[in-house]
C-alpha cells in the first residue's frame, strides 16, 4: 500500500504517528513523501495540533532528499491553493512553512552541489532537470496561495515566503559561480559542471525579484561589481550566457536578448558576453532580432551598437547598410509606427557617429553608395508626417556631406556640398532635429538630462544662429497630430498606426534610467500646446479713440440689446444660460470644431451632431473617417459634457459601421506597443458592436450564441484563475474592504448568469434584411487574425489576455457574418488560427478557442461542416474536448463549453456519420 493511501485511510492519531515513524525509520522505502504529505494535508488536520505539525513532521523532511522535496512542493502546491479543494489557509500556511524550512536549509547547497553532477548518470541529470523546472514555477505557485488568504497579514506572509525563495535562489547561483571560480585555474579547459546553474539562469531570466528588477538584472549587477575580473570569471560567464543548454536555442536567444535589453552599461555587457567574433545564435540576435524586430530604449541602442562596433567594424558597416535598406523600403515607411522610425534613425545616426570617429574606418565605408541607397526612403517620406520628413532630410544632409567629403582621389576639385532646406522652423519639430544633431556630433553616450517641455520650447524660441543651445527630444508621442499651415495639403498616410493610448506609461527603472523614456505628457495636452504654438500672433489692433477727447459723445457707440436678452427666463439654482449655436452642416466643420477649448456651446453643437452626419454619410466623411475616429477616441471631456462617454462610443461605432475600411488600422493601433489593456478592450468592443449592428444572427442559433456570449463576458470580466482572483482580492483588502465569502460569490455568479444585461437584448431582423457584415468581412474579420510573431510575440506571453480577447471578437464577427459565399474560407481560417492555442497556459485563451469552435458548429449546417473539415479533424476536436473534461476536477466555464462542443459533435456524427461513432471510444461518459 502506497503512502498516500495509508494517509487517507488513517482513522486515529496512533495510526498517523505510526506512518510518520515508518517514514523516518526507512526513508528510502517511500518516494515522493513531501508530495503525499501536501496532498493529504487534510488528514493531518484531523488529528494533529498546530505544534505537532512541526514537531512531528519536520524530522520527516530532514530524512528526505532536499531535491526531491522541492520537486514535490512544486507538484503539490497547485492542489493546496486550488479553490476546488477544501483546504484552509492554516493548511496553506503549514505547507509554506515546510517549504521555507527546506529552502533555508538546503536550496543554496543544492545549487552548489550541482557542480559535482555527473553527466553520465542519466537519473541524476533528469532529477536536476526537474529541480530546475520546479525552481522556476514555485514563485508563481506561491502567489496562487493568496486566494486562500483571509487578512492582510496572510498576504504579507505569502510574499515573505516568495521573497525568501527568490533570495536563496539567487544566492545559490552566486555561491555556485564563486565555488566554480575557486576550483578553476586560468589554463583549465574542463572544470566544474555549470550546466545546471546555466539552466537556472536561462529559465529564470524573467523571474521578478522586487517588482522593479528581474533575476537576470540582479545577477548582471553582481557580475559588474566583481573585482578582479580574471580569466576564470570570463570562462564562467561564457558557460552561463553563451553556451546553449538543454532548454534549446529559442531559450538561448531569449537569454541573450534579455541580457542586452537589461544591461545598464557597456561594462556589464562585456563581462557577461565577451567575444572576438559573432557567430550563430549571438550573431542572429545582435544583427537581426534586436535592431530590426524590437523597439529599444536609447540606452539599449547605444550598448548594442557599441558592442557590434567594438567586436567588428565590418559588421558595424554591414549593420548600417542593412538599416538603410530597411529604412528606404516603401512598405516600412508606410506601415512602421513612429516609435520604430525613431528607433531606426537613432541607430543609423549613432552608427554614422562611431564610423566617422576614425578616419581609416570612415574611408572603408562607401558613403556614396549608402547615399544612393537612401534616396528611395527620402523621396517616399516627403508626403508623410513631419517627423518622417525631418528624419529623411536630416539623413540626406548627413550622407550627402559624408559622400562629398570622401570622394575618390581622381576628382581634383570637389563640388560644394548642397544645402538642404530649413526643415526645423516648427518649434515642435525642432526637438527631434536637435536630438539627431546631438547624436551625430556626440553619439548616444553624452546625452544630457531631459529638460521640461516648457523649457524646451523656451530654448527653441530663444535660440539664435550664433548660439546653438542643446535641446532634448520631447518623446515618442510628438508630432502625431496633423497640424499644417492654412492651405497646406495634408499628406496621405494612415494615421491610425502612429497613435498610442492617451494614458501615459510610467517610466520603469531607476531615476538614472528615466532620461531614456518618453515625455510624460498626454496627447490632449500636447495637442493643445501645439495649437497654441502654431497660432499666428496678430499685431495689436490700433486704438480707434486715439487722439479723441473722452468727453465727446462720439466716443460711446450706441448699444443695442439683443431681443433674446430682453426675454426674462427664471432659472434654477446653479443653472447658467446656454448660448445656442447652430449645428454644423458639413462634417469637416464638425471635425474642426471638436478642437474648441473655450466655447463649450461650439464644441457641443459639433459633438452631438456628429453621429447623425456619419449615419447619413455626409459629404467628405470617407476622406476623414480615420482622422475622425482617432480624434474621438482620444477626446477629453474638457467642458464636463453630459453623456460624454456614451456619445463618444456611439460615434466611434458609427465610424466603423459606415467606413469598415478603417478596421485594419484600428487593429494596428490595438497591438501597438505601450497600450493599456482597458484601452485595447475598448477598441475591440467597438469592433464587436459594429459587427453586431451590421450583421445578422441566424435565428436557429441566436439564443444559443447570445447565452454563450453572456457567459463569456461574465467569465472575461471576472477572475481568470487563482492568480487573477488573488490579485483582485488583494486590491479589495488594500482598500479596506472585507473579504467576500466563497458562498456569497457563488450566489452572485448565479444571479449574474440569469440577469439580462444592458446591450445584450437584440431586436430580431426583419425579413429581407441584407447582412452587410458578410460583404465587408475582409475588413472586419481577417485583420483580427494577427500572427504573434516579431514585435507581436508578446501576445503569446505577457499579452496573452489580449490575444484571448482578439480571438473572442473574431469569432463574434464570424458568427454574425452568417452563411455567405466565403463561409468556407472564413471557417477554415478561424479554426486554423486558434488551433495552436488550444493547450495554452492562459485559461482565457483556451476558453476563447472553445468559443470559436462552438460558433463554427452553431453557424455551419451539418453537410457544409463535413465538406470543410474532414473526419480526422472533427475526431481530433472530440479528443480535445474529452481531454479537457477529464482534466478538470469539477464543472467550470471551460468544462461546460467543452461539454457543449462535445454534445454538438456527437449529435452531428449521429445524424450525418453514424458509423464513425463505432470507431470512437465509448468509455468517456458525459
Amino acid at each position: 500500500m502506497d503512502l498516500r493511501t495509508r494517509l487517507e485511510n488513517a482513522t486515529e492519531r496512533a495510526v498517523l504517528f505510526q506512518i510518520i515513524k515508518d517514514v523516518v525509520n526507512d526513508p528510502t522505502k517511500y518516494k515522493n513523501v513531501v508530495e503525499a504529505f501536501c496532498v493529504s494535508i487534510d488528514c493531518f488536520s484531523k488529528f494533529l495540533t498546530d505544534k505537532e505539525f512541526f514537531t512531528a513532521l519536520i524530522p520527516v523532511l530532514d530524512t528526505q532528499c532536499p531535491m526531491r522535496s522541492i520537486i514535490g512542493f512544486s507538484r503539490s502546491m497547485s492542489f493546496v491553493s486550488s479553490t476546488t479543494h477544501q483546504t484552509s489557509f492554516r493548511d496553506v500556511m503549514t505547507v509554506l512553512q515546510w517549504l521555507k524550512y527546506v529552502v533555508q536549509k538546503s536550496l543554496v547547497s543544492l545549487i552548489v552541489d550541482s557542480l559535482k553532477a555527473n553527466d553520465l548518470d542519466d537519473e541524476t541529470v533528469q532529477m536536476f532537470r526537474e529541480f530546475t523546472n520546479a525552481c522556476m514555477y514555485i514563485p508563481d505557485k506561491i502567489s496562487n496561495c493568496s486566494v486562500k488568504a483571509l487578512t492582510d497579514e496572510h498576504l504579507k506572509y505569502i510574499e515573505s515566503i516568495k521573497w525568501e525563495f527568490k533570495t536563496n535562489l539567487v544566492e545559490g547561483i552566486k555561491q555556485a559561480s564563486q565555488t566554480a571560480h575557486d576550483k578553476m585555474s586560468a589554463k583549465s579547459i574542463g572544470g566544474p559542471n555549470l550546466k545546471i546553474v546555466a539552466e537556472l539562469v536561462s529559465a529564470g531570466r524573467n523571474v521578478d525579484m522586487d517588482g522593479k528588477r528581474s533575476m537576470i538584472e540582479v545577477i548582471m549587477n553582481w557580475v559588474e561589481s566583481l573585482e578582479p575580473f580574471d580569466e576564470q570569471w570570463r570562462q564562467i560567464m561564457h558557460r552561463l550566457f553563451q553556451e546553449p543548454t538543454q532548454l534549446g536555442y529559442q531559450v538561448q536567444e531569449s537569454l541573450i536578448t534579455t541580457v542586452f535589453t537589461t544591461a545598464r552599461s557597456d561594462k556589464a555587457l562585456q563581462r557577461c558576453i565577451e567575444t572576438s567574433h559573432l557567430t550563430g545564435t549571438l550573431k542572429r540576435v545582435v544583427m537581426v532580432k534586436l535592431p530590426f524586430q524590437r523597439i529599444l530604449k536609447i540606452r539599449s541602442i547605444r550598448i548594442l551598437v557599441n558592442f557590434i562596433h567594438q567586436t567588428s567594424e565590418t559588421l558595424a558597416i554591414e549593420l548600417l547598410e542593412t538599416a538603410l535598406k530597411l529604412w528606404s523600403d516603401s512598405s516600412f515607411a508606410a506601415k512602421a509606427p513612429e516609435g520604430q522610425e525613431r528607433h531606426l534613425v537613432r541607430m543609423i545616426v549613432h552608427l554614422i557617429y562611431l564610423l566617422t570617429k576614425n578616419e581609416e574606418t570612415s574611408r572603408k565605408v562607401a558613403w556614396r553608395d549608402l547615399l544612393l541607397l537612401s534616396m528611395n526612403g527620402v523621396y517616399g517620406r516627403m508626403e508623410m508626417l513631419p517627423l518622417h520628413i525631418q528624419s529623411a532630410l536630416f539623413l540626406n544632409e548627413t550622407l550627402t556631406k559624408l559622400a562629398f567629403e570622401n570622394l575618390p582621389e581622381d576628382i581634383e576639385e570637389a563640388p560644394p556640398v548642397p544645402k538642404t532646406e530649413n526643415f526645423s522652423e516648427n518649434k515642435m519639430g525642432a526637438a527631434w532635429v536637435e536630438e539627431m544633431k546631438n547624436i551625430r556630433e556626440n553619439g548616444l553616450d553624452e546625452r544630457k538630462g531631459k529638460p521640461s517641455y516648457k523649457k524646451m520650447v523656451e530654448n527653441t524660441e530663444n535660440k539664435s544662429s550664433g548660439d546653438e543651445e542643446y535641446v532634448e527630444r520631447i518623446g515618442e508621442q510628438e508630432g502625431k497630430f496633423r497640424l499644417f499651415d492654412e492651405g497646406a495639403r495634408p499628406p496621405g498616410i494612415n494615421i491610425l498606426g502612429g497613435y498610442s493610448q492617451r494614458e501615459p506609461s510610467a517610466p520603469d527603472g531607476s531615476e538614472e534610467e528615466a532620461s531614456d523614456d518618453e515625455e510624460d505628457i498626454t496627447n490632449a495636452q500636447r495637442l493643445q500646446q501645439v495649437i497654441i504654438l502654431n497660432e499666428p500672433r496678430a499685431a495689436p489692433a490700433p486704438n480707434p479713440n486715439a487722439g479723441v477727447d473722452s468727453d465727446d459723445d462720439e466716443d460711446f457707440p450706441t448699444y443695442s440689446v439683443p431681443e433674446t436678452e430682453k426675454k426674462f427666463k427664471k432659472m434654477e439654482v446653479g443653472e447658467e444660460p446656454k448660448h445656442r449655436v447652430e449645428p454644423p452642416a458639413y462634417i469637416a466643420d464638425a471635425f474642426e470644431m471638436l478642437l474648441e477649448k473655450e466655447k463649450y456651446e461650439v464644441f457641443e453643437a459639433a459633438f452631438f451632431s456628429l453621429k447623425s452626419l456619419i449615419d447619413r454619410r455626409a459629404v467628405g466623411f470617407p476622406q476623414i473617417a480615420e482622422k475622425l475616429f482617432v480624434r474621438v477616441i482620444f477626446l477629453q471631456n474638457v467642458f464636463g459634457t453630459k453623456k460624454f462617454d456614451e456619445t463618444c462610443d456611439a460615434i466611434a461605432v458609427s465610424c466603423i459601421v459606415q467606413r469598415p475600411e478603417i478596421v485594419p488600422g484600428l487593429v494596428r493601433l490595438i497591438i501597438s506597443p505601450g497600450q493599456g489593456i482597458r484601452f485595447q478592450q475598448r477598441l475591440l468592443h467597438y469592433i464587436h458592436m459594429a459587427a453586431d449592428e451590421m450583421g445578422v444572427l441566424d435565428r436557429r442559433c441566436e439564443e444559443f450564441i447570445m447565452t454563450q456570449e453572456n457567459t463569456m463576458s461574465m467569465h472575461f470580466t471576472s477572475s481568470g484563475g487563482p492568480r487573477t482572483a488573488g490579485a483582485g482580492e488583494f486590491a479589495n483588502r488594500a482598500e479596506g474592504q472585507p473579504m467576500i465569502p466563497e458562498w456569497q460569490r457563488v450566489i452572485a455568479a448565479r444571479v449574474a448568469a440569469k440577469t439580462r444585461r444592458i446591450g445584450t437584448t437584440r431586436q430580431r431582423p426583419e425579413a429581407g434584411v441584407v447582412n452587410r457584415l458578410a460583404k465587408v468581412a475582409k475588413y472586419m474579420f481577417y485583420p483580427l487574425l494577427i500572427l504573434p510573431r516579431g514585435e507581436h510575440a508578446n501576445l503569446l506571453s505577457t499579452n496573452s489576455d489580449l490575444l484571448a480577447y482578439i480571438v473572442l471578437v473574431a469569432s463574434m464577427v464570424y458568427v454574425r457574418s452568417g452563411v455567405n459565399t466565403s463561409i468556407h474560407t472564413m471557417s477554415r481560417e478561424l479554426i486554423t488560427y486558434v488551433a495552436p492555442y488550444r493547450y495554452s497556459e492562459n485559461g482565457k485563451l483556451r476558453v476563447a478557442c472553445l468559443a470559436a469552435h462552438l460558433n463554427v458548429m452553431a453557424l455551419l449546417p451539418g453537410h457544409i461542416l463535413g465538406d470543410i473539415f474532414d473526419m480526422e479533424v472533427r475526431r481530433e476536436w472530440m479528443t480535445w474536448c474529452e481531454g479537457i473534461m477529464s482534466a478538470q476536477i469539477g464543472p467550470c466555464v471551460e468544462w461546460d463549453m467543452a461539454h457543449q462542443l462535445l454534445e454538438h459533435l456527437l449529435n452531428h456524427f449521429q445524424e450525418y456519420h453514424p458509423s464513425a461513432l463505432l470507431t470512437h471510444s465509448q468509455n468517456f461518459s458525459l
